[in-house]
């Protein structure tokens, strides 16, 4: 599944790599500590670990997963050039770079915006709340 920032947050790729579902998530630039560092070191491609963050904890508790301070997730994360020059920071579970080279991820991330504009009619001209 491919998503927007608006998704982005451990609780929900903790649920989605715990269903072995993948993803593609479009991460704001300063999304956390991992994410910063990330941008700031010129890197395209690098798989980093995300911790917990202390809501998330409380959440998947509360859910009935056996998590604690010390959980982290694997995201591989993907330095994006826009044709305006924009960097924008894609993290997925596709660690695979022989069958995901980094290549692909550009076209891939596009695929969302058809989606992503049925969801803007949907809610802001039709007003159907989801």
């Amino acid at each position: 599944s491919i998503y927007d920032r608006g998704f982005a947050g451990f609780e929900f790729l903790f649920l989605n790599i715990n269903k072995q579902q993948n993803v593609v998530v479009r991460f704001s630039v300063s999304f956390n500590k991992e994410v910063k560092n990330f941008v700031k070191s010129g890197k395209q491609d690098e798989v980093v670990e995300f911790k917990i963050t202390k809501i998330a904890l409380k959440k998947l508790l509360k859910l009935g997963y056996k998590v604690d301070s010390s959980t982290t997730l694997k995201i591989r994360l993907l330095r994006i050039i826009l044709d305006t020059g924009e960097v924008e920071v894609l993290g997925t579970t596709l660690f695979e770079t022989k069958e995901y080279p980094y290549s692909c991820f550009k076209d891939l991330y596009w695929l969302r915006w058809g989606v992503e504009t049925q969801y803007d009619v949907l809610k802001n001209i039709l007003q159907i709340e989801m």
